[in-house]
């Protein structure tokens, strides 16, 4: 079974959620429901991938819907700390296009 770990820090209106494990279809949800419960005033949401091992499509599903959501609120997000693996994978699916990725 995967296991994500999802440590969050609010800041006034600035979530940084640091992301340890996989994000996959088992555990994309887990992320999806916990990080929009979190969204009520935030107006800059970090995703912090630094300890993120993978990333299915569930997952970019998930990233998509939170991008949407701050847009929809008039902020802003970005994950950060994306290893080479990783951003080989947002390139190659256009996320990059999109959503600030570093």
């Amino acid at each position: 079974m995967n296991v994500l770990t999802l440590t969050p820090n609010r800041d006034g209106d600035k979530l940084v959620i640091e992301v340890s494990g996989r994000v996959d279809t088992n555990t994309a949800p887990q992320l999806e429901s916990d990080v929009l419960s979190r969204l009520d005033g935030v107006k800059e949401l970090t995703l912090d991938f630094g300890k993120v091992e993978y990333i299915s499509s569930a997952g970019l599903r998930v990233l998509i819907v939170f991008q949407k959501k701050m847009n929809a609120g008039k902020g802003r997000l970005t994950v950060c700390h994306v290893s080479d693996l990783l951003m080989d994978i947002f390139n190659a699916t256009g996320l990059t296009d999109f959503i600030k990725v570093t």
